[in-house]
């Protein structure tokens, strides 16, 4: 079958499997983190209360003026058909910043994942939009987005969110010798 030719028909194209693997993910994610703290980070530092403002109020807010702009400027872009694909991966600087803001000062070695964040958001401008597009070519998500937006959002999440992940997974170990 030619590329050209694909209908999407996949089990991976379907949106009640997107919802179950949502679902799953926000699980494990939720339901790791408790585990993390309750057999790793408890039993060796104890328990902190941080206040609500914190914790909820604070990333509350800053979520909100990040997301109801961004959300405002690609419905706008999807309803006039502008093709914002070159601008998704911009995103990952707005991630990069926070992550700067949030992580990077603790420590030094930390600075190194924001510049890698950025260096991959600045090359995925620069990467042909082809490319971009490529891993949500022929999804059901292209009906809503055109397939670089989709592309360009997804392989920023993916790179942001390994990096994270990494991130995380190194501190993790610091600790764990910190307090063993």
């Amino acid at each position: 079958m030619d590329a050209g030719t694909h209908t999407g028909g996949s089990f991976w194209h379907r949106m009640d499997v997107f919802l179950l693997y949502m679902t799953l993910m926000c699980a494990v994610i939720h339901y790791g983190s408790k585990a993390i703290k309750e057999r790793l980070t408890y039993p060796r530092t104890g328990r902190v209360e941080y206040s609500k403002r914190d914790t909820v109020w604070r990333p509350m807010m800053i979520s909100f003026a990040v997301s109801v702009p961004f959300a405002a400027a690609l419905a706008i872009g999807i309803r006039r058909h502008i093709d914002l694909g070159s601008l998704t991966p911009l995103i990952g600087l707005v991630l990069a910043a926070s992550y700067a803001r949030g992580f990077a000062n603790a420590e030094k070695w930390k600075w190194t994942v924001v510049w890698v964040m950025a260096a991959c958001s600045i090359a995925m401008t620069l990467a042909p939009v082809e490319w971009i597009g490529v891993p949500a070519a022929h999804s059901w998500v292209t009906k809503v987005a055109s397939a670089p937006v989709a592309g360009g959002l997804w392989l920023t999440m993916t790179i942001y969110g390994a990096l994270l992940a990494i991130s995380g997974g190194i501190t993790l170990r610091g600790y764990l010798r910190r307090t063993a």
